[in-house]
């Protein structure tokens, strides 16, 4: 049930756009992460699908990603962050993805602050 919340929050805040990349000021990804996810962020979703319930931890859930992703430490801190907000705000709404679901972690904040930290367009 957590992944279905990680899967919605990743795959709303992977979703490629086709501006050009310019850096947000406090933004963590740099220009080699968005490269990454304007080529492979449609992708991502099925990626961290495959965690399944093996992740635990956001300090395991950021090695992963870097490791399947090659994506940088600090962007992948984006998405660990990520998935603590969804986990302790989302949790119950996020048993089954959806509207409840998407809902919840954007009147959390949870996809804000994922955009923020990334600079990647939601």
């Amino acid at each position: 049930m957590f992944v279905l919340l990680l899967l919605l929050l990743l795959a709303l805040s992977l979703a490629a756009g086709s501006a050009p990349f310019v850096r947000q000021p406090h933004a963590k990804c740099n220009a080699h992460d968005h490269r990454i996810y304007k080529a492979k962020g449609h992708t991502f979703p099925v990626l961290f699908r495959s965690f399944g319930g093996l992740t635990v931890s956001k300090s395991a859930f950021e090695a992963r990603i870097m490791r399947e992703t090659a994506l940088s430490a600090p962007c992948a801190s984006c998405y660990g962050d990520s998935f603590i907000c969804g986990y302790d705000r989302c949790f119950w709404s996020c048993r089954n993805a959806g509207t409840t679901c998407d809902a919840c972690l954007h009147s959390k904040g949870c996809m804000a602050a994922t955009e923020a930290c990334t600079g990647f367009p939601q």
